[in-house]
């Protein structure tokens, strides 16, 4: 039944993070005529939080694109007993509660905005940190590849730029304007978290296959 239920769950993340942007990114183009930037642009622009219109079936796709990677982690944290387990569960709960809120929470909301992004940040860093944890009686490829992913989401919680996120480039001479850089860094590391969860699940799985 475990078996069966991560094989469902598995296949559940990809097709719901498929169908999400699938639906979402062609809504955003023909809306705004440009195409969403993943670099500069933050989850709630995706979702188009501040349209007046409501978008449910983006959000009921959002919701599982969210929900599915959680019930697999659920479903693999069977084979963990003692603490251990609850301290995975408690992560995950965090982890899952704060990913949505990014694709709504504006940042005008500018407290709430921070410290939801932070509360991601850290419980999905320590999560996989401590799946690392888990496995240091072991070494091997499938050790070596979850440690340089929790090392990958570590560091980038110290990229220079993280503490100045906010800072616009100046652009044009005669009458400037300032917009957003290339590399607008929080929106960049939000979709860098979003995606990490994906990306862990699916490494999760086909090392469960070797």
């Amino acid at each position: 039944m475990n078996e069966f239920l991560g094989n469902l769950f598995f296949l559940s993340t990809l097709v719901s993070t498929f169908s999400f942007f699938g639906y979402q990114l062609p809504i955003i183009k023909k809306q705004t005529g440009k195409h969403f930037q993943f670099l500069n642009q933050f989850p709630y622009e995706l979702l188009d939080a501040q349209s007046i219109r409501p978008n449910p079936v983006g959000g009921i796709l959002l919701g599982l694109m969210v929900l599915m990677p959680s019930l697999y982690i659920v479903i693999q944290s069977q084979f963990i007993l003692g603490m251990n387990r609850w301290v995975m569960l408690s992560l995950v709960t965090m982890m899952t509660l704060s990913r949505p809120a990014l694709f709504y929470i504006h940042p005008t909301r500018f407290q709430l905005f921070l410290v939801n992004t932070t509360v991601h940040f850290t419980t999905s860093t320590m999560f996989y940190g401590f799946i690392v944890f888990l496995d240091l009686q072991e070494i091997g490829i499938k050790q070596g590849l979850m440690f340089a992913f929790f090392l990958a989401h570590f560091f980038v919680l110290f990229h220079p730029r993280l503490m100045r996120w906010s800072e616009l480039e100046q652009e044009g001479k005669e009458k400037p304007s300032y917009v957003r850089p290339k590399l607008f860094i929080l929106a960049f590391l939000q979709w860098f978290f979003i995606f990490g969860i994906v990306v862990y699940v699916v490494l999760q799985h086909l090392m469960m296959l070797i």
